[in-house]
């Protein structure tokens, strides 16, 4: 399953009926042990899923900034709240 996928299927019932991620936040996590499903970077998935379902991070925010973290190199976004929380670089 590729990660746009993965955050399309999550931000559906958030955008469109509210659904908090403390209430859904479990299925990434609940992916990555399912037998017949192979996730693309399934690291950064890992490391994104308590604080994504403690609602701390946004999770589409939290993936892009994973693979700049474990590179130690810059992320960037358009997002003002994902470079606070985060530590990405805001692009205006």
């Amino acid at each position: 399953m590729s990660l746009v996928i993965l955050l399309e299927t999550l931000r559906m019932p958030q955008s469109r009926y509210g659904v908090e991620p403390s209430g859904w936040g479990d299925l990434p996590r609940d992916l990555l042990r399912a037998a017949s499903l192979q996730a693309q970077d399934v690291p950064a998935l890992r490391r994104v899923t308590v604080p994504y379902r403690n609602g701390a991070v946004d999770l589409h925010g939290a993936l892009i900034a994973a693979p700049a973290t474990e590179r130690r190199a810059q992320g960037v976004t358009f997002d003002a709240k994902a470079s606070r929380r985060l530590g990405l670089r805001l692009l205006a």
